[in-house]
């Protein structure tokens, strides 16, 4: 059967607010499974303006503030040579 990967589990809804009761049940699973990304939260919808989204498959989704913040960070790294546009 098909299993979700706690470690890479993230979740975000527009409305925000506090996570659904399943969620904070996934979440202390996944702080037991993979401590290392204890810090980082399963729920990102209650996080600041700032951090509140989350990148699906390199596109960011979030409130327009953590949009602008992305978009301001993958300039940065293409202006700095880190990355390039036409690397893929």
């Amino acid at each position: 059967g098909v299993r979700t990967h706690l470690g890479k589990l993230q979740a975000w809804c527009l409305s925000g607010g506090p996570a659904p009761p399943e969620l904070e049940a996934l979440e202390e699973e996944r702080r037991a499974s993979y401590p290392e990304r204890a810090r980082e939260p399963l729920w990102k919808a209650a996080l600041p303006a700032p951090d509140n989204g989350l990148m699906v498959l390199g596109t960011p989704v979030g409130t327009p503030e953590f949009i602008r913040g992305q978009g301001t960070r993958r300039l940065a790294e293409e202006d700095n040579g880190t990355i390039s546009m036409y690397s893929r």
